[in-house]
């Protein structure tokens, strides 16, 4: 059964983009806020702020444990309160990372609307990109059509997530689509049915 759902278009000012992560009623151990390095959303940096005295970081783990860093980062290590900077780069886009350390583990998500297991984005710098993120633990994309098969050229682009031997995305990982329109509605096929996705403008 297919449900359509009009969504905000997403800012194109990605490069410019600080996005902090849902609000927790825990006090806090660590704040972190991510943003995109590039225009296509390939690749994220994590930013941590030390919010506790004598913490040590045994792990970090981002779309749980789907999307290592790209830097080697040796574990554990100790942190003062009050540092902050860029902890590491992610080929993914984080939408969930568990801190765990000595005083306890602190999760972070990042809401997005959620429809069939998916939530889809769109962004443009010159072309127009469509990311459609998985959020259960798998799920395989079949077909997707672009403003009802009326936008010839639209094509998938690679990711540095690694994929299910059987093409199935894990929890977390994306497949990033390349337009010459203005996608208004996407229609994603899955493995658990059809939706439909429509931006207003």
């Amino acid at each position: 059964m297919k449900k359509a759902l009009s969504i905000a278009v997403v800012a194109t000012a990605f490069a410019l983009l600080t996005i902090a992560p849902a609000a927790s009623d825990e006090p806090d151990l660590v704040t972190i806020d991510k943003r995109p390095m590039d225009r296509q959303n390939l690749l994220w940096e994590l930013d941590l702020t030390i919010r506790t005295d004598g913490l040590v970081i045994n792990s970090v783990d981002v779309n749980r444990g789907y999307c290592p860093s790209q830097e080697k980062i040796p574990m554990p290590v100790s942190v003062s309160f009050g540092q902050t900077g860029a902890f590491a780069h992610y080929m993914c886009d984080p939408i969930e990372v568990q801190v765990n350390t000595n005083k306890g583990a602190q999760t972070f998500t990042w809401d997005a609307y959620t429809q069939g297991g998916m939530s889809v984005a769109k962004n443009q710098d010159g072309s127009w990109f469509v990311t459609i993120t998985n959020r259960l633990n798998s799920l395989k994309i079949k077909d997707v059509v672009f403003n009802r098969g009326n936008c010839p050229g639209a094509s998938p682009i690679g990711t540095f997530e690694k994929r299910d031997p059987n093409g199935s995305l894990s929890f977390g990982q994306r497949a990033i689509y390349m337009m010459g329109c203005n996608p208004i509605q996407v229609d994603v096929t899955t493995n658990l049915g059809t939706e439909t996705f429509t931006f207003d403008e």
